[in-house]
């Protein structure tokens, strides 16, 4: 989505990734395989960030910073 729209933060359908308390990232309902695959060939990985635990908010920042190099 980041090529179509250099402002846009949303990988739309890919894996969806949820985060808990103390910034613990968990994976929620998909995208396993292609998580797996990225993990062996060492490839970034874009995800769709789902639910995130109230003290976890001010991490959303410095993830978008990550997504945007």
């Amino acid at each position: 989505m980041k090529e179509i729209n250099p402002k846009n933060y949303r990988e739309l359908w890919g894996p969806i990734v949820h985060i808990g308390p103390d910034e613990e990232l968990f994976f929620g309902g998909g995208g396993y395989h292609r998580f797996a695959i990225a993990l062996i060939l060492n490839l970034k990985l874009p995800v769709m960030i789902g639910c995130v635990h109230k003290s976890s908010i001010p991490l959303l920042k410095d993830l978008r910073k990550i997504a945007n190099k």
